[in-house]
């Protein structure tokens, strides 16, 4: 993922999952705008959906993913994929989008965020923190005649739902505790309109 970052992120962003994508619109800080998330968002299904028969068309297996492949309930599943995704929206959001940034180890810090997540919760949850992992990963595995499990709709529901939930969550997280970043971009909004008001009030006065 950090490769994929680093590689695509002067590109697109680098975004790669929708919940990223809907996290950095809530954030308000104009890195994307609603028109283009939707077409992000549209691209990262499907580019999980490619992604998942590739998988399968390479190893001849697949797997879903459902809370019961680890003999939890939903509300485990629920509540890791929700708190990770908090977790992998806020790094993108501070080190990619805040006064921080640019910087050269935003990459790093979301790549190790997941391998984070995925270690930690790896006993309890599959960790997808991507809807379009998710997406991807069940329908090639739909395609697969001799797989041995498919997901629930409460699976669908948990792995699909909980990162936006967690996206949504980190947006309001980050706009909570960078406020200081939104006051000095609209005192320097303000400050640039009475800058251009006085030129054409300066123009009008000449052309008098």
């Amino acid at each position: 993922l950090a490769v994929q970052i680093y590689t695509f992120g002067s590109v697109s962003g680098g975004f790669l999952n929708p919940a990223v994508t809907l996290a950095v619109v809530l954030a308000g800080r104009q890195k994307i705008y609603s028109r283009n998330a939707a077409l992000y968002m549209a691209a990262e299904f499907l580019g999980g959906i490619a992604a998942g028969f590739a998988a399968f068309a390479g190893t001849e297996k697949s797997f879903c993913f459902d809370y019961a492949a680890k003999s939890q309930s939903w509300g485990t599943g629920f509540e890791l994929e929700m708190l990770f995704t908090v977790a992998l929206c806020g790094i993108v959001l501070a080190a990619g989008t805040s006064n921080d940034a640019p910087n050269q180890y935003f990459g790093f810090a979301i790549g190790c965020t997941v391998v984070a997540g995925a270690l930690a919760c790896g006993g309890f949850d599959q960790g997808s923190f991507n809807p379009a992992v998710t997406v991807g990963m069940n329908i090639a595995n739909y395609a697969n005649g001799n797989a041995t499990q498919n997901p629930s709709v409460g699976a669908w529901f948990v792995f699909t739902l909980a990162p936006f939930v967690g996206g949504a969550l980190a947006a309001g997280v980050f706009r909570g505790t960078r406020s200081n970043e939104f006051e000095e971009e609209a005192f320097e909004t303000e400050e640039l309109s009475a800058q251009l008001d006085v030129q054409a009030s300066s123009e009008v006065k000449a052309e008098v």
